[in-house]
């Protein structure tokens, strides 16, 4: 299991029910993401790039973002940062 995703799972034992949005840019490991997270009781949404993360962040009270780094269009790394500001009481940033 990826390092990330094992600090996610740990976040999620605190929270029950979290909205959890999952970025990657491979069909399969969002699917396996989601194959994870909803028998533990948790909302999914899925997103193939970061452009589409910071839209579906903008509409949705999202609790966790579990992202790729390694995306074409925007990286993991710029989603985080673009999302840090905009989030003032989720726990982003």
């Amino acid at each position: 299991m990826r390092g990330g995703l094992r600090l996610a799972l740990r976040f999620m034992r605190r929270y029950q029910m979290a909205l959890i949005l999952v970025v990657d840019d491979e069909d399969y490991l969002r699917t396996l993401s989601e194959q994870i997270l909803k028998p533990r009781g948790h909302d999914v949404v899925q997103a193939r790039s970061g452009k589409e993360a910071v839209i579906l962040c903008q509409q949705l009270r999202i609790d966790l973002v579990i992202t790729d780094l390694a995306m074409p269009d925007m990286d993991g790394l710029e989603l985080i940062r673009s999302l840090g500001g905009s989030h003032d009481d989720r726990g982003l940033g």
